[in-house]
């Protein structure tokens, strides 16, 4: 086949071919490709000129119902109730989500094909119904070369189309990059935008709740770590959630919360994490001796190769802190001497790891 030949094919299966010539017979496309509509006559340039406008406008119709359509699926339908319908069972999740739309759209194209016939009926008389089979020896030269000099409205929706799904993608590492560059402000409008437009993302309820928490505003970003749980259908955030939370909690309220998370812990590793942090919590409110208490067991735990889900070395480094707190200085420069052995480049804070960027 010839490059004009396959351009030719290209024509036929668009919408701009709206018509061919059956033994001298105009046939006009229906809205519904498959659907023809034969005239026992050849229109005159002056009809299919008319015939021409009229399509384009009922497929422009017809494009803009969908799009409006498969939009009012998606924020109607789907999202409002993404939750309930992730429960459901997996086959009859993918039964809904592709029987409703295309039920929707097949009728969208009945109506819209309906109002077509009527048209051609009113103003071009009667038809015979039949199949619409052009091919590339019936279609008219002139609606071709016509085709050929069209603009295509069809590339810009595509650009569009490009440009949306690149912002869907490319916008959470930028979310990502605001955070880590630590321009939280922006990270948080940013996702406040996104999540206008795709509210079930986990990943970005995670960097929103980050960026919160760094803007100090906890009752905010606990809301959006909860969220994130609850999209993402795990408990991937319960230690963010744990981090936050303590930060707007009284002391005692916050020793709670610690000892809940810690009974709840479902692996030794977390388990043994969230008793770090909350010496750490302990250590920071200068409650020493029952913070040495927790990093005896924890270090305990280590020698006993039981699966840890801390950094041993800050361990004995923040045990050193408090013994030489507690005038044990012998005992506290062996911990801390021990620490730097187990990790000589390492720079040693008491710093909190429950909250972390996702």
């Amino acid at each position: 086949m010839d490059i004009k030949n396959l351009r030719k094919q290209i024509f036929i299966n668009s919408q701009y071919c709206t018509y061919c010539i059956e033994s001298g017979n105009t046939v006009a496309a229906g809205i519904m490709r498959n659907v023809g509509y034969k005239f026992f006559e050849k229109f005159d340039d002056e009809k299919i000129q008319i015939l021409n406008s009229v399509y384009r406008k009922y497929t422009s119709i017809l494009n803009i119902i969908v799009i409006l359509g498969i939009f009012a699926f998606i924020y109607l339908f789907l999202f409002p109730n993404y939750l309930k319908l992730m429960q459901l069972p997996y086959y009859l999740f993918i039964i809904l989500l592709s029987a409703i739309p295309l039920v929707g759209l097949f009728l969208i194209y009945i109506v819209i094909n309906k109002f077509y016939e009527n048209f051609l009926s009113e103003n071009f008389g009667t038809f015979e119904k039949t199949q619409f089979k052009p091919n590339i020896y019936n279609v008219e030269p002139k609606a071709f070369e016509q085709y050929l000099t069209t603009p295509r409205k069809s590339s810009y929706i595509a650009t569009a189309i490009i440009l949306l799904f690149m912002l869907y993608i490319f916008t959470p590492f930028l979310i990502s990059g605001f955070n880590s560059a630590g321009k939280y402000t922006f990270a948080e409008n940013l996702s406040n935008i996104y999540l206008k437009f795709v509210p079930i993302n986990p990943d970005i309820y995670g960097q929103k709740g980050y960026a919160e928490y760094n803007l100090k505003k906890y009752k905010m970003a606990e809301k959006d770590y909860q969220s994130a749980n609850l999209y993402s259908f795990s408990n991937v955030y319960d230690n963010d959630i744990l981090g936050v939370k303590i930060l707007d909690l009284s002391f005692d309220d916050s020793i709670k919360a610690f000892d809940s998370a810690i009974y709840n812990a479902e692996k030794d590793e977390n388990k043994y994490f969230l008793m770090n942090e909350k010496a750490i919590y302990l250590q920071q409110n200068g409650k020493y001796n029952e913070a040495v208490k927790i990093y005896n067991q924890l270090i305990n735990a280590y020698e006993s190769k039981k699966d840890t889900g801390f950094e041993v070395d800050f361990v004995y480094y923040n045990r050193g802190l408090i013994k030489l707190k507690l005038g044990e200085i012998e005992s506290g420069n062996q911990d801390i001497k021990i620490s730097k052995k187990m990790c000589p480049d390492c720079k040693f804070e008491l710093n909190s790891k429950l909250v972390q960027q996702p």
